[in-house]
């Protein structure tokens, strides 16, 4: 469990770096859309009544910010068993972020 703990530390670390505006890492909008309309739209569609989009635009979604949707992004990514690297996972944030939370 510290393991897996450790790891999901990381990887949440290395994909806020890497999603901070201006950073080396820039994240690939339209990848990102593409593994999540792949890997994310069935599970998403099946909670939210046949709209996966519904997940993201509901009024009490939980994530404030772009660290906090990150680690959601990677605990979603693991859970499922994506093998998703951190630059797409990346790639999934800033896609998730311009389309729909629009973090500062």
């Amino acid at each position: 469990m510290k393991k897996i703990r450790a790891s999901l530390l990381a990887s949440t670390v290395v994909i806020s770096l890497a999603v901070l505006p201006g950073s080396a890492g820039a994240a690939n909008m339209e990848r990102g859309r593409v593994l999540h309309d792949k890997s994310c739209n069935e599970c998403h569609a099946a909670k939210f009544g046949g709209d996966p989009n519904r997940m993201y635009t509901r009024p009490d979604h939980k994530k404030k910010n772009k660290k906090e949707l990150a680690a959601m992004v990677t605990f979603c990514s693991q859970s499922v068993g994506t093998s998703w690297f951190d630059d797409e996972v990346a790639d999934v944030v800033e896609y998730l972020d311009k389309t729909f939370y629009k973090f500062p």
